[in-house]
């Protein structure tokens, strides 16, 4: 049934990255369709394609937020690739978030991915804090694979919330990811550095740009990303 406080989100998004080396560019093609039962229990079904290094991958993800008491939630996400070029073949992730006094909130999850010939699992602890409209926060990941071993990097991001539903947000990560670029090559521990602007602008109750902006490098290559999605709203 619906209540003055559930919505349904259809997203259409696209992000081309360039690479250093003249390597092909990657890019990601993604609709999500988000609907919100009630604050903090929704559900959000995405198909996105990935393009890299002429490969393509595309993915079916299913997720879901749901409150366990007052203050503490619960998201589930399972996500299956078809052809798995690169991508995990499987995914599956558990987190719970939980919510303090004066604005202080943190989260922990474990996330599992089935690849061809190896499994890689990223834990993720986080710590928050809201004030005004502003918002902090700091992450860990640590990850094991069966065959590149252990993986360890960090995240700092800071938000702005303007409106009911915009907002502007930067991060900053450092560290090693465990990955691989292409069905040919290993799961490898990758050095990365990154730094990201995103967030989405509100026109009115219905309709919302969403954008991002970032630069990374990994191992030998840089990235330069730009993304753009538009999102419509409606009860």
């Amino acid at each position: 049934m619906a209540t003055d406080q559930s919505f349904t989100d259809i997203t259409a998004s696209t992000a081309r990255e360039t690479l250093s080396n003249d390597a092909p560019d990657w890019t990601t093609t993604r609709l999500a369709i988000v609907h919100q039962f009630a604050p903090r229990q929704s559900l959000r079904f995405d198909i996105s394609r990935v393009s890299r290094f002429g490969l393509r991958d595309e993915t079916v993800t299913v997720a879901a937020y749901t409150p366990a008491s007052n203050k503490t939630t619960l998201y589930f996400e399972a996500m299956k690739s078809r052809e798995h070029n690169f991508l995990p073949s499987n995914a599956i992730q558990a987190q719970l978030l939980q919510s303090f006094e004066q604005g202080y909130g943190a989260a922990v999850s474990v996330r599992h991915a089935r690849y061809d010939t190896s499994n890689v699992t990223i834990g993720e602890i986080t710590l928050e804090k809201y004030f005004d409209n502003y918002g902090a926060a700091v992450t860990v990941y640590p990850s094991h694979s069966s065959s590149a071993g252990n993986a360890v990097s960090y995240r700092a991001a800071g938000a702005y919330y303007y409106g009911q539903r915009s907002n502007l947000q930067i991060s900053l990560s450092r560290g090693n990811e465990l990955d691989r670029a292409a069905a040919f090559l290993p799961i490898t521990s990758t050095d990365i550095r990154s730094i990201n602007i995103y967030g989405r602008h509100a026109f009115d109750d219905a309709w919302a740009l969403d954008y991002a902006l970032g630069r990374a490098t990994r191992a030998h290559l840089t990235h330069h990303e730009f993304g753009a999605g538009v999102s419509f709203r409606f009860q």
